[in-house]
């Protein structure tokens, strides 16, 4: 019977320690500029940090990007609706699929925690096989006993998390964007036009898969692995769940 108890002791903190770390890796947002003279209709200040839309991008100094290029400084607002970009713009390079996997957040996600619930009760299934084996060598009149135990141990702990898991996808479910927010147009205007339909295909749709989306949009794979990066290292919207095709949601501080 002891050797039964050790078995299943070590085989349990195997297991706990088998378990990876969540990953998670935030972009801090970028703060715009409010600066006073800097609003439409009130003549072209070239001193705005953000841009003026009342003038154009040449009188700003700024560098026009079409779509063979990306800007890495501001986008400056302007009066043609161009991306117009604070420094001069860079050729835009070819992104992998691999490239967004560590922009995905696995914690608390539904699908890996139905994975650790799995995976736990098959070792578990495995450690009572062999318990079994062992206690039935040194003891049958234990066994009834213990099988009646564990099972109702391992009922319990599936009710508990099921429960958990419901309340945070109920939750959630309450949380999800319906509607252009006064925040989300303002988040909007310092966004390109990829990342503008990106944004407004997504409201009322978290948590579509990334596949989905970018068939909805029509873009291709690194139109649309581009958009993601650019509006997640913006802190605007998370991926979750597969690294390949993961999900997307909105940040909670845009809600």
């Amino acid at each position: 019977m002891q050797n039964g108890w050790l078995f299943i002791f070590m085989f349990l903190l195997i297991a706990a320690t088998a378990y990876p770390e969540n990953i998670r890796i935030t972009a801090g947002p970028e703060e715009p500029s409010d600066d006073a003279g800097c609003s439409a209709g009130d003549g072209c200040n070239i001193k705005c940090l953000n841009g003026d839309p009342d003038c154009s991008c040449e009188t700003q100094m700024g560098n026009f990007c079409n779509e063979r290029y990306v800007c890495r400084g501001r986008l400056l607002k302007n009066f043609e609706n161009t991306i117009c970009c604070s420094v001069p713009c860079e050729k835009k390079i070819t992104i992998k699929p691999e490239s967004i996997s560590g922009l995905l957040e696995d914690d608390l996600l539904p699908e890996r925690e139905y994975n650790e619930i799995k995976l736990f009760l098959i070792g578990l299934l495995a450690a009572l096989l062999v318990y079994f084996a062992i206690d039935v060598w040194e003891s049958r009149n234990s066994l009834a006993y213990f099988v009646e135990k564990e099972i109702e141990g391992a009922e319990n702990m599936g009710k508990k998390i099921f429960r958990h898991k419901h309340k945070k996808q109920k939750k959630e479910r309450i949380k999800k964007i319906k509607t252009i927010t006064p925040l989300i147009e303002n988040v909007m205007e310092d966004l390109n036009k990829d990342e503008r339909a990106t944004i407004l295909k997504l409201i009322g749709k978290e948590g579509i898969k990334k596949e989905e989306l970018r068939i909805i949009l029509g873009f291709n794979r690194d139109k649309m692995d581009y958009a993601l990066i650019k509006l997640a290292r913006r802190d605007i919207i998370t991926l979750k769940g597969d690294r390949e095709n993961p999900r997307i949601y909105f940040r909670e501080w845009i809600k």
